[in-house]
């Protein structure tokens, strides 16, 4: 057993270290607004505005509550400053409790356990959002912790074990409201068992209890509760609409399904057999299951069917990284199949394509990191405004850019740097728009998470439909 542990324990290390510099991506730099606020009100790390899509937004909307960016809050006060290395080694420690809670859960319902684990950690999204320091990680490992330490609790009526797991549901609840979704996740266990347990059953209400509890928090403290802003936020940018539901269930529907291709056949059937097909046979495997007799597949298989459909309510982007907390659940039924050859391979070969999208989607980021530090000098003596988001407005602002908001005028001799893939606003006024110069953002690899030339939707559905990952030759992820 302990083999498996250092195993899988080296392996997440290595896919970790792999990527250690890893520049400053997506969603980080909101997350890093409230750490830096965090510094003035660490209580209230949400408690200010930033600038998003064009607008002021107040951060108390933000989609995730304050753990992720409270954490970085920390991790700013203990360093000083904001350095890639140091803050992403910060977050290894959560990629290690989600695979070493995988490992306990299959240890438990099925006889091939690392296998388990180590197609958990080979999957796509584990590889590459795993180098990021959004809230996707610290959410899945308490998510894992939380329902490897419940299962463990109820086997062995052991009370310590179900109040950490009430802690970790607390944890969880502090990092995504999605964790209000192991009440039914861990109900549906109980359920299948017939678990008469009433400790249990009251366990399941921590999280949203934790929830319930910080939107009183906020509001006693500044009269601003924080659920209310973020559908403020959602009717703002029109973000819930039936129109972005229906793009995001087609969205997360094809990345079950390259998940699951993936896992076992490998790259060929991933990228070029219907995906979305795919997605569709594996629920419908899944409802099949819970119809059996078989408990833990019952389980998996309920895990699996009640978070998808709840993705298909809560989010409008249809990001891979959503299905984290489904590739555990689908990895141990994986390793329940009669081909044990086939699913070493499928470990073997996943991991190859996981590393290669990690490897495009650093080098994607590193290009806004080399396109501020190139535009350093032309910032000394110009006032330069981002037309952009993600890691290009961050390290631009780090060398003091300001971000494009709607209606700002633009003074003769400014300079605008513009995104191809995530322009957020336009000047309307100042004069005319002259192009200074163009820097085209290549990847040494052929893959695409995102792109202007590519159908993929691994990061937004706003950028494909039918992929979870593209494949570009010859031509620039985008030209800044």
């Amino acid at each position: 057993m302990a083999l498996r542990y250092i195993s899988v324990t080296a392996l997440v290390i290595l896919l970790r270290l792999l990527f250690v510099n890893q520049a400053i991506q997506g969603d980080e730099i909101y997350y890093l607004a409230g750490a830096q606020h965090a510094q003035i009100e660490p209580l209230h790390p949400n408690n200010t505005e930033y600038a998003f899509l064009g607008k002021m937004v107040e951060m108390r909307g933000h989609p995730h509550p304050p753990f992720n960016a409270a954490y970085l809050g920390l991790l700013l006060w203990l360093f000083g400053d904001i350095r890639e290395i140091p803050f992403h080694l910060a977050y290894i420690p959560f990629s290690l409790i989600a695979a070493w809670s995988c490992l306990a859960l299959a240890g438990r319902w099925t006889t091939r356990p690392q296998v388990a684990a180590m197609l958990f950690v080979a999957m796509p999204a584990f590889v590459i959002n795993g180098g990021s320091m959004e809230a996707d990680f610290p959410l899945l490992a308490f998510w894992m912790m939380a329902i490897a330490l419940f299962v463990g609790a109820v086997e062995r009526r052991s009370h310590p074990r179900l109040l950490a797991s009430a802690a970790a549901m607390f944890l969880a609840a502090m990092t995504g409201y999605q964790a209000a979704l192991l009440l039914p996740v861990l109900g549906w266990f109980l359920w299948t068992r017939r678990e008469t347990w009433k400790p249990a059953w009251g366990t399941l209400l921590a999280a949203p209890i934790a929830i319930i509890l910080w939107q009183s928090f906020e509001k006693q403290a500044d009269g601003g509760v924080p659920l209310t802003a973020l559908f403020e936020n959602f009717a703002k940018y029109g973000l819930q609409t039936m129109s972005n539901k229906l793009l995001n269930a087609i969205a997360l529907t094809v990345h079950l399904g390259a998940s699951v291709s993936s896992f076992t056949f490998g790259f060929v059937v991933s990228r070029f057999v219907f995906p979305l097909l795919a997605g569709l046979l594996l629920l419908a495997y899944a409802a099949w299951l819970v119809r059996g007799k078989d408990k833990e597949e019952r389980f998996l298989a309920g895990w699996i069917l009640l978070f998808f459909a709840a993705c298909l309510v809560l989010f409008f982007a249809g990001s891979a990284r959503y299905l984290l907390p489904t590739g555990a659940p689908v990895a141990i039924l994986l390793s329940r199949l009669p081909f044990p050859r086939l699913l070493n391979f499928a470990v073997a070969v996943n991991l190859g394509i996981s590393v290669a999208l990690a490897f495009t989607n650093y080098q994607h980021w590193d290009g806004y990191r080399q396109l501020a530090q190139g535009l350093r000098a032309h910032m000394m003596d110009k006032r330069v405004w981002v037309n952009g988001e993600w890691g290009l407005r961050y390290y631009l602002e780090a060398e003091g850019a300001l971000p494009m908001l709607e209606g700002q005028p633009v003074q003769p001799g400014d300079i605008v740097v513009s995104s191809q893939i995530y322009p957020t606003a336009f000047s309307t006024g100042g004069g005319i728009r002259v192009l200074h110069s163009e820097w085209p953002i290549r990847t040494y690899l052929p893959f695409q998470l995102i792109g202007v030339d590519t159908k993929s939707a691994y990061s937004t559905v706003s950028a494909g439909r039918l992929e979870s990952f593209g494949l570009v030759f010859g031509k620039p992820i985008e030209t800044i």
